[in-house]
């Protein structure tokens, strides 16, 4: 993948080279495959190493090899579903164990009569929800009591799909 991130967003050494030669979608925000729309439990059906599909294993770095799509997984579980009005502004959050570089964005696609398994990537692109305000509000250790706020860092540059806001992991 090409580099169409603007250096000053980059959250991981900025003046880092893009040794992986374009598989490193840290530099092209949007850009990383995906295996499934819904999340891989794992996040890496394809094996590890890269197309073992033989073992379960761990891979370097953290992760695990061959976990099924979210779509599958909680195809027989009960998952609830959540309605929200359009244009109203929702509080919304992750945790982030191992900040290694990167960003963010947050997209919705309605399940319709098809269920879980019908809905696509394409429909999570074509519905990326913008962010409100200009800040972060961070707790450490799920402790509510030490919440701070610090200014969030941007960018519609260099993003896919093109021209959607990216936000810049703190």
């Amino acid at each position: 993948m090409k580099e169409t991130l603007p250096k000053e967003m980059r959250t991981f050494r900025r003046n880092m080279v893009d040794r992986r030669k374009g598989l490193n979608p840290w530099f092209a925000p949007g850009t990383a495959p995906i295996f499934s729309p819904c999340g891989s439990a794992g996040g890496n059906p394809e094996g590890c190493p890269y197309g073992d599909k033989t073992r379960k294993v761990d891979c370097p770095g953290g992760g695990h090899s061959l976990g099924p799509g979210a779509e599958e997984y909680y195809n027989s579980r009960y998952v609830p579903v959540t309605t929200w009005r359009q244009g109203s502004v929702q509080n919304v959050a992750f945790s982030l164990s191992a900040n290694h570089g990167g960003g963010y964005q947050y997209r919705v696609c309605r399940v319709g009569s098809g269920g879980r398994r019908a809905v696509t990537e394409q429909c999570f692109q074509d519905n990326i929800l913008q962010f409100h305000g200009s800040n972060h509000y961070i707790a450490y250790n799920s402790d509510e009591r030490s919440w701070q706020t610090i200014p969030a860092r941007d960018s519609n540059v260099g993003t896919t799909p093109a021209g959607s806001t990216w936000r810049r992991n703190p």
